[in-house]
C-alpha cells in the first residue's frame, strides 16, 4: 500500500508538471548530466526507432515515457 500511495503521488506530481509545461509560453529546457540516464535515453530512442523505422526526437522519447508511465498506473 506505501507503493502505491508512492506511486499515486509521484504521478501527481507528474501531472502538475505537465500542466506547468503546457501553460509555459516559452519552451521548457532540460539537461541530463547524468551519463546513465543519457545512455538510457539513447538506447531507448534507438529502440523506438527500430521499432516504428521512422526518426524520433527526443521529445517524443520523454512524451512516450511519460504515456506509459501514466498507463501502467
Amino acid at each position: 500500500e506505501k507503493e502505491i500511495a508512492e506511486l499515486k503521488t509521484d504521478v501527481r506530481y507528474i501531472r502538475d508538471d505537465i500542466n506547468v509545461m503546457q501553460k509555459q509560453i516559452s519552451p521548457l529546457i532540460i539537461q541530463i548530466k547524468e551519463q546513465e540516464a543519457q545512455r538510457d535515453l539513447i538506447f531507448i530512442k534507438q529502440m523506438l526507432e527500430e521499432s516504428t523505422g521512422m526518426r524520433v526526437s527526443y521529445q517524443n522519447v520523454l512524451n512516450h515515457l511519460i504515456k506509459k508511465y501514466l498507463e501502467e498506473k
